[in-house]
């Protein structure tokens, strides 16, 4: 499919969904050591959106089904660079730095208020090099004290998307950790894989940038304020790259501000 030109349908269907906030949850280490932020799930209007795309996406248009990476809402931080892998005192170093922003990332009014996906096409998995790209705006709830605002839906996640999620991040834990840094230190999933190496593919998105929360997303304190020119990205986050980056210096590549998204579905 062309992500500059999508079917008439995707557009509907993307059009006809309900602007929503997605609530962050926590800071994850993925398989191949990479950084993740995870939302607590997949809101109503966004689930329902994924189940149409799924549906229609393989009888219809002639796609794959759906990567289980996207399955569960999370934006992609950073990559371990090649060659790196993590000693097993290193991956509790990391996990002991995570549980220490729980707390932040809980008390933050940061959202990432979906208003626009971005149909693209991609020459690197980490989106920092773009050859095509459609906005396609979802449909926004009226306030009716102020009309001519626009409001998210700031319903919770979906209860089956939420404990997804918990799954998900269930497999890393003080008891798991010796095992799970098996996955951690495989092979591929770092920079080249991510960043340098040549892959053209196409996927449905939420960029942070584009739906950045212009509520509350620079209007907490960070000692990282401008760390790798993100002053829109919420202060803990900025912070945690910062403390990644201490704890760990020259093993992560984050990628570039411009580039978070939050994957719908591969198109």
């Amino acid at each position: 499919m062309s992500a500059l030109s999508p079917p008439a349908a995707l557009s509907s269907l993307v059009s006809a969904t309900s602007y929503s906030a997605l609530r962050p949850r926590s800071f994850a280490v993925l398989w191949h050591g990479v950084l993740a932020l995870a939302f607590e799930g997949w809101t109503a209007p966004l689930l329902q959106l994924k189940e149409q795309l799924n549906e229609r996406a393989v009888a219809e248009w002639g796609l794959r089904a759906e990567n289980s990476g996207s399955t569960w809402p999370k934006v992609s931080l950073g990559c371990l660079r090649e060659e790196r892998t993590l000693t097993l005192e290193q991956l509790r170093a990391l996990m002991q730095l995570m549980r220490r922003y729980e707390a932040a990332i809980a008390a933050h009014a940061w959202r990432l208020r979906v208003r626009m996906l971005s149909a693209v096409v991609y020459s690197c998995r980490s989106l920092e090099c773009l050859l095509m790209k459609q906005e396609l705006p979802l449909s926004a709830k009226s306030n009716s004290s102020e009309p001519s605002h626009s409001v998210a839906d700031e319903s919770p996640a979906v209860a089956r998307s939420a404990a997804r999620v918990s799954g998900v991040l269930a497999e890393l834990s003080e008891a798991t950790a010796e095992l799970y840094l098996l996955e951690v230190n495989k092979p591929g999933g770092r920079l080249e894989h991510y960043v340098t190496g040549a892959y053209k593919d196409s996927t449905l998105v939420a960029f942070l940038t584009t739906n950045a929360d212009e509520e509350s997303d620079a209007a907490g304190e960070s000692t990282a304020a401008d760390y790798n020119g993100a002053a829109f990205l919420p202060s803990f986050l900025r912070d945690f790259q910062r403390d990644v980056d201490q704890l760990l210096p020259g093993y992560y590549h984050f990628f570039a501000p411009g580039s978070l998204h939050c994957t719908i579905r591969a198109l």
